[in-house]
């Protein structure tokens, strides 16, 4: 395995966050931007409570399937708002947001499992300009790394199939992932329930709601000081020679 180059910054391994860090955001905004078209064009109020009430009939296997949906959605690159969204509406916002992360964290793992053994090539392709990043924090033990991850870069393509290719074991990658999409998923959950409801307008301008909204550039900022974190002490390690 090739080395980071130690001439690099940990900061300037780094900046590929902050270009690429509007493109979890502009998926949210065009997912919040469709259920505002929505609400103006049709009933979404009464959509949403069909939906409801469609899950409802199916009985226990709803839940299942919505989670294996999910997870196929996730190894085909469909944007994780858009499952979460839909279970929020449709299992309301604690039901939406666990079955979101089991649905989003089953097909994360399924996609490492292809990336280490099937498809290693795709996440090269996918995440060459982090691959640096990746290579770093492989040699690193436990799941903080991959928390980091999931912190600085939510909903990256291609991410679990790249860090499947690295040193990074599937147990501490779950566990990283499960913890890394906890705070997000809760808040995405809560936002989109609420804009479903017929009095959104009001309830997104909440106490709430804004809180929902700013606590996803916290999240970022968090992964983004982790990562540098974590590049420091891998580049300290590595100029004292414990890693070769």
């Amino acid at each position: 395995m090739d080395a980071p180059d130690t001439n690099v910054s940990a900061w300037t391994r780094t900046a590929g966050v902050f270009r690429q860090g509007v493109r979890p955001l502009v998926i949210v905004l065009l997912v919040v931007a469709a259920v505002v078209a929505a609400h103006v064009a049709l009933d979404l109020d009464a959509q949403a409570a069909r939906l409801r009430s469609f899950v409802q009939n199916q009985g226990a296997v709803a839940p299942p399937v919505f989670i294996a949906l999910t997870a196929v959605g996730i190894m085909l690159f469909v944007p994780a708002p858009i499952a979460i969204g839909i279970g929020s509406v449709a299992f309301g916002q604690l039901g939406g947001a666990l079955y979101s992360i089991g649905g989003i964290t089953a097909g994360a793992g399924l996609a490492f499992l292809l990336g280490r053994y099937v498809l290693r090539d795709l996440g090269t392709r996918l995440q060459g300009s982090r691959l640096p990043i990746l290579r770093a924090l492989a040699s690193q033990r436990g799941p903080l790394p991959v928390i980091a991850l999931r912190f600085a870069f939510p909903f990256a393509p291609g991410l679990d199939y790249a860090v499947g290719a690295t040193g990074i074991s599937l147990p501490h990658f779950l566990e990283g992932t499960l913890v890394g999409l906890i705070p997000r998923t809760f808040a995405l959950s809560f936002f989109f329930d609420i804009l479903t409801k017929s009095d959104w307008l009001a309830s997104v301008a909440s106490v709430p709601a804004l809180l929902c909204v700013l606590l996803m550039p916290l999240i970022r900022v968090a992964g983004i000081v982790l990562l540098v974190r974590l590049l420091a002490r891998y580049n300290a390690r590595r100029a004292e020679g414990v890693i070769p």
